[in-house]
């Protein structure tokens, strides 16, 4: 189920419509945005065949939950087989907690995680619904590992990440299960994910 998920996840990643897909597996080439040149592009991500319904789903889903800052932001972007128009942005976020971590290597005080969209110099490449990480920005992310490229992305795009501002929790989605959350203290969150964590 795990693993459906992840896919599920991933499904926003690799490509902005269909029809880029099959134009992919069809051996064409793809028409990317490049990023040395003025634009300002925005894409909407397909929806998802399933979500998180509750907390739960995404703490069972998540390899890792930390609560950290936004140190620094930069763009990611190049042409691969798997994916010939990446364009990401990799933060480097400052671990205030590790709220759960299935993996040692990332109970370290700094962890890189990457985003779909991208910003530099006059180009922007904008993802709907899902508005870049920035500077001096506190989460508490929901966070999941591809060894792939060894970097964690964000985990049920883009339900996987709550601001945090001064003390109070503002999610990003607005569900029927998240809006309890708001204008709540960060640590009403932690104590729920502990809940389901002890109860697994």
């Amino acid at each position: 189920m795990k693993r459906k998920m992840l896919l599920c996840t991933l499904a926003l990643f690799v490509f902005a419509d269909a029809a880029a897909a099959q134009r992919r597996l069809a051996g064409e080439e793809i028409d990317c945005p490049d990023p040395t040149q003025p634009a300002t592009i925005s894409v909407t991500p397909h929806p998802l065949a399933s979500w998180p319904e509750n907390l739960g789903d995404l703490v069972k889903t998540a390899d890792v939950i930390v609560w950290g800052t936004v140190q620094k932001t930069y763009p990611v972007y190049g042409r691969f087989p798997e994916n010939p128009c990446y364009l990401y942005s990799e933060s480097e976020i400052t671990v205030q907690k590790t709220i759960n971590s299935q993996l040692s290597k990332f109970l370290m005080p700094t962890v890189r995680v990457r985003q779909w969209g991208m910003k530099v110099g006059k180009f922007t490449y904008e993802v709907v619904g899902q508005p870049l990480m920035q500077k001096g920005e506190n989460y508490i992310l929901f966070l999941n590992y591809f060894s792939e490229n060894d970097v964690l992305y964000l985990a049920w795009v883009p339900w996987g990440k709550f601001g945090i501002k001064g003390d109070k929790i503002f999610p990003q989605v607005e569900e029927s299960w998240t809006k309890p959350y708001r204008w709540e203290k960060p640590e009403k969150l932690i104590s729920d994910i502990a809940e389901i964590l002890a109860a697994k």
